[in-house]
């Protein structure tokens, strides 16, 4: 959890080092992104400070909870992150964007994996989590970066079940007689 909190507030790991998971998914707006573009907050915009996404980023808060992708027993597609479920799961999804040509815009994985090895206390956390070596192996890295950036956005901060419902659920909220309606 902690190297993925560290990795998701790591500008490093796009092309132009300008931005981070964090950058689109920012915690203080409720991990979406606030940033205005020439498109308003329709779209999102690349780190190279032009390109602009096919939507705003969608928040992060919850996205552990969505089950992963698959066939219930009635036969419907359900599950996965995005509305296509095209990640499976959260992992696959948080490897997603640094090789986003108009989002991190990494050109692979050995890029990104070679950007994470610059960094000391990476090398130390990876090997210790996933093993020595780990980052001399693109493939290897990369899954370890996306398993720990999942790791981190399982965390509470993503998910407090803090709304005055959920305090009412907790007996720690009355709700008024128009709420109760």
């Amino acid at each position: 959890e902690a190297l993925g909190e560290a990795l998701f507030f790591d500008v490093n790991l796009s092309r132009d080092r300008t931005q981070a998971c964090a950058t689109c998914h920012n915690p203080d707006f409720a991990f979406t992104d606030p940033r205005e573009t020439a498109a308003g907050r329709a779209v999102s915009l690349g780190d190279d400070g032009q390109s602009l996404g096919d939507r705003n980023a969608p928040t992060a808060s919850y996205a552990a909870l969505t089950p992963e992708f698959h066939r219930s027993p009635a036969g419907l597609w359900i599950g996965g992150q995005f509305w296509d479920g095209r990640a499976a799961d959260l992992a696959t999804q948080a490897g997603g964007p640094p090789l986003n040509p108009v989002e991190m815009a990494m050109p692979d994985k050995a890029s990104v994996v070679a950007r994470l090895a610059e960094n000391p206390d990476y090398v130390a956390a990876f090997g210790y989590l996933y093993g020595e070596g780990v980052l001399e192996d693109a493939e290897a890295g990369y899954a370890a970066m996306s398993e720990s950036l999942a790791a981190f956005e399982r965390t509470d901060l993503f998910a407090p079940f803090d709304s005055k419902y959920d305090r009412y659920l907790r007996g720690e909220y009355q709700l008024t007689p128009e709420e109760e309606l």
